[in-house]
Formats: C-alpha cells, sequence, structure tokens
C-alpha cells in the first residue's frame, strides 16, 4: 500500500518537474487508496452484470411489445368482424 510519505515523494518530484499547480492536480486526481481503482477483473465483471441486465431489460420489452401488439391485432379482428356483420 502507498504510504504518506510515498504520495510526499511524488508531490515532490512532480512539483520540480512540472511546477506547483501541476503537482498538485495530480495529487488531487489519484486516490489516497490505491485499493479504490478498479482492475480489469473488476470491470470484467461489471461488464457481466450489465450485460445480464441489458439483456433481461431487452427480453421484458420485446415481451411487452410482442402482448401488446398481439392485443391491438385481436381488438382490430375483432372490430373488422363486428362491424362486417352490422352491415
Amino acid at each position: 500500500m502507498t504510504s504518506t510519505a510515498d504520495r510526499l515523494r511524488l508531490y515532490e518530484h512532480a512539483k520540480e518537474t512540472w511546477g506547483d499547480e501541476p503537482a498538485r492536480t495530480l495529487m488531487e486526481l489519484l486516490p489516497v487508496d490505491p485499493n479504490d481503482l478498479a482492475t480489469k477483473a473488476d470491470l470484467a465483471v461489471l461488464r457481466a452484470e450489465m450485460r445480464a441486465e441489458l439483456h433481461q431489460a431487452f427480453a421484458d420489452q420485446t415481451r411487452t411489445l410482442v402482448l401488446g401488439s398481439v392485443g391491438a391485432i385481436m381488438t382490430a379482428t375483432a372490430l373488422s368482424f363486428a362491424a362486417s356483420h352490422l352491415v
């Protein structure tokens, strides 16, 4: 794990190389705890979870659209049939 002394050394080196403002910006953007960074494995798990959720959402949406369309077609057919018998 990165210690405070390590971070201070990095800041001092960045300050000497780039100046005070860029060094300060760098330190603000770096997490204090390196364990807060996502690994490739973390991203792969997240990707798999998101794909599964999207797959389920698309399946639900498709089922809703198909059943709604079938209902609308049946209603239109029934109305057409009823109207043809009235004439």
